[in-house]
């Protein structure tokens, strides 16, 4: 049987898939189809063969472009009962789901797939997925159903938890996203890291929990499962120091960094073929840790929520099949949310800019709170929240800036600079104020720190003496920094007059000391001249 003859004999057992209403005879249809699935993808490739590649793929969402414009979304959903993996989609006119088994697109000749028993992915539960829909009614009642949820097996403050639910909503909607943060529940040994992780992890799309990342195994399910959620119940060190000389630990930490921004690809050499491939790794990670890290390129990627032991009785020790049962039910109405509102404009929020979080919140802070803006639409009361989580958040990172290195070598110049009023300040008289600690740092080293922060250095080498490396005074650069390093409270000082204001003083009393020197080097210059002048006379 050719390949051709074989895509239209399983478009011939589609057909009597979805007419059949006998169970078993549905189910034994469904076995040929799979068969037959597997035949044309492990196809061999003919060098010469004018047939498109990938005829037949798998598929666990597909989104069709329709004549009126709007978008048809198939989502993958299965029944463990049966081992059956199906698509459904939501029709908007008849007001009902409709089921198949497969998905052709016409415009690009592909016939799409779900993943079934035989992908392990899906029957030993490492990926989870929805059932059937379940009617969530109104965005209202969909958040209190995931509410009711969270509280039932987890205890966290509210106000956190009311980010983490909304972040599972979105999380969703993940289709539509260009940028998602991470979700890490932080807190000590006993206070509940894993089952905050647990309870969280199983509502996501398309979960997929994993105990011991393995850079592979992620690569392989991050790629037949796209936009899924990773679900790590590991604390990790994603320092540079700890992934030196670890292939295995650059790879993970590779994927979590680029996983919050669809725009990155993450390379991966294929052994089989001999090239380079590349793959998205963007989806939703939910993680647990010990505590904030100074890494600072981790950090400004998630949303961090502190849990602690709870001191409630009500709580189920051990999750049961009660758990799992309440997980599916708010996977169903989830799933139900993203098929009804497939067509949802969010373009407005697409096009946000810095201004709409206010000049005091720092870029990656917008950045990670802008997506989920978006639910603004569902629920127009969230934007003042959000908008008060930004701060927030713009706080915690000050807070965290503060305590780096580059974040002490500038408290110490601006102290300095403030104090004596000159702008004229070396690196080196920087080092001998610097704490014990760094003592035996090198000159480059505090150099490129200064640079690092946005300062110019110039080197000056006098007659005699040592070499003087001399940061160049910048006032837009300070008052950048001091955004980024300074508390607000600590911005203005007990008489009133705020940082920004001794800056430009500063500025101002130098440059007019600098027209007046400059002056006096022209009148002298213009004496000396004419000095000469009358000695040749």
């Amino acid at each position: 049987m050719t390949d051709f003859t074989k895509t239209n004999y399983l478009k011939d057992l589609q057909e009597q898939y979805d007419s059949e209403k006998n169970k078993n005879k549905k189910l034994k249809i469904f076995r040929q189809i799979l068969k037959l699935q597997e035949q044309l993808k492990n196809k061999p490739r003919m060098s010469n063969s004018k047939e498109k590649e990938d005829l037949v793929k798998t598929a666990t969402s597909i989104t069709l472009e329709q004549t009126d414009g709007t978008k048809k979304r198939y989502e993958q959903i299965y029944s463990p009962k049966f081992g059956m993996c199906q698509f459904i989609t939501y029709n908007k006119a008849t007001l009902g789901y409709e089921y198949t088994l497969s998905v052709k697109d016409e415009n690009k000749g592909i016939m799409y797939m779900p993943p079934c028993e035989e992908d392990s992915g899906v029957s030993e539960d490492v990926v989870l997925f929805p059932t059937e829909p379940e009617d969530y009614i109104s965005f209202v009642n969909l958040y209190d159903e995931i509410d009711k949820y969270v509280v039932k097996y987890l205890d966290i403050d509210p106000e956190k938890r009311k980010l983490a639910n909304y972040l599972i909503i979105l999380d969703w909607l993940i289709d539509g996203l260009n940028t998602i943060p991470i979700l890490r529940f932080l807190g000590g040994s006993g206070n509940g890291k894993t089952r905050a992780v647990t309870t969280y992890g199983h509502i996501a799309y398309l979960p997929t929990l994993i105990a011991s990342p393995n850079a592979a195994n992620i690569f392989r399910i991050l790629t037949n499962y796209t936009d899924a959620t990773l679900v790590i119940n590991e604390d990790m060190d994603l320092s540079n120091k700890a992934v030196k000389n670890s292939e295995n630990k650059e790879s993970v930490r590779a994927i979590i960094l680029n996983g919050w921004e669809r725009k990155f690809k993450v390379p991966r050499h294929n052994n089989t073929t001999g090239k380079d491939e590349y793959f998205s790794p963007f989806g939703l990670k939910i993680m647990s840790s010990y505590y904030a890290t100074s890494f600072s390129a981790y950090e400004n990627r998630c949303l961090n929520i502190d849990v602690w032991e709870t001191e409630r009785n009500d709580i189920i020790i051990n999750t049961d099949v009660k758990f799992l049962k309440d997980a599916l039910h708010i996977r169903n109405m989830l799933l139900d949310f993203k098929l009804k509102n497939a067509n949802a404009d969010f373009s407005k929020y697409n096009a946000m800019t810095f201004k709409d979080f206010g000049s005091n919140v720092s870029r990656r802070v917008c950045q990670a709170t802008a997506p989920l803006m978006r639910l603004e639409l569902f629920e127009p009361t969230i934007r003042e929240y959000l908008l008060s989580l930004a701060m927030q958040r713009n706080l915690d990172e000050i807070s965290r800036n503060v305590g780096t290195d580059e974040g002490k070598f500038f408290k110490l110049y601006l102290d300095i600079l403030i104090e004596t009023c000159d702008k004229d300040i070396t690196t080196n008289r920087i080092k001998e104020l610097l704490p014990e600690f760094y003592k035996d740092w090198r000159m480059d080293t505090i150099n490129n720190r200064f640079k690092q922060l946005g300062f110019e250095i110039q080197k000056k080498k006098p007659d005699r003496g040592r070499i003087n490396y001399h940061i160049i005074f910048d006032k837009k650069t300070i008052f950048k920094l001091i955004q980024k390093y300074v508390l607000p409270e600590d911005r203005t000082d007990d008489d009133g007059h705020t940082l920004n204001d001794q800056i430009e003083s500063i500025s101002t009393v130098s440059e007019e000391n600098q027209q007046e020197n400059d002056q006096n080097q022209e009148k002298h210059g213009k004496h000396e001249n004419g000095f000469q002048q009358r000695r040749i006379d």
